[in-house]
């Protein structure tokens, strides 16, 4: 049986996943590490907790700033985390299998135009619980969204896009 794509579900929406999702996908349930137990696969050793900067791959030490949540959800799957994307405008739903941030700094970075402010994609935000989370390991700035779909809301900010 043929399952129907979601512009055929849904033709009156003017973005859906499809159109922006990427060729490459986020770690998830069948081989990521979930949030709330960064060690439990093996995947990380088990001072990524005590000593998060040897696992800072951002570069810039603001990866380390996430630190707070993952040992405020530590062992506790069901805890809330905000979660935050850049996504098209009109496209205000988290969907199964989004890239997420735990920062709202690092999502609205992201969605930023590279000349045309009026371009840049706006940042939603949501509450979700921590077992739906997972990453790679390889990056603490991005992770991978796989819970049920749901609306997030959009969160307005005046940053300094640094373009002259």
């Amino acid at each position: 049986m043929r399952i129907a794509s979601q512009r055929e579900q849904f033709p009156h929406r003017t973005a859906m996943a499809e159109d922006y999702w990427m060729s490459h996908r986020p770690a998830g349930p069948d081989g990521g590490v979930p949030l709330h137990d960064l060690t439990g696969s093996g995947t990380l050793p088990g001072d990524v907790y005590t000593h998060p900067q040897y696992y800072d791959f951002s570069g810039d030490g603001a990866a380390l700033s996430n630190w707070d949540t993952f040992n405020s959800v530590r062992g506790n799957p069901d805890a809330m985390v905000d979660i935050y994307r850049s996504t098209p405008k009109g496209n205000y739903r988290f969907n199964d299998g989004d890239w997420v941030a735990l920062r709202e700094d690092y999502a609205r970075q992201e969605g930023l135009h590279s000349t045309d402010p009026s371009k840049d994609n706006p940042v939603m935000r949501s509450r979700v619980p921590a077992s739906s989370l997972y990453t790679s390991g390889d990056s603490f700035d991005e992770f991978g969204y796989w819970g049920p779909q749901q609306w997030g809301t959009v969160v307005q900010s005046d940053i300094d896009r640094g373009i002259s």
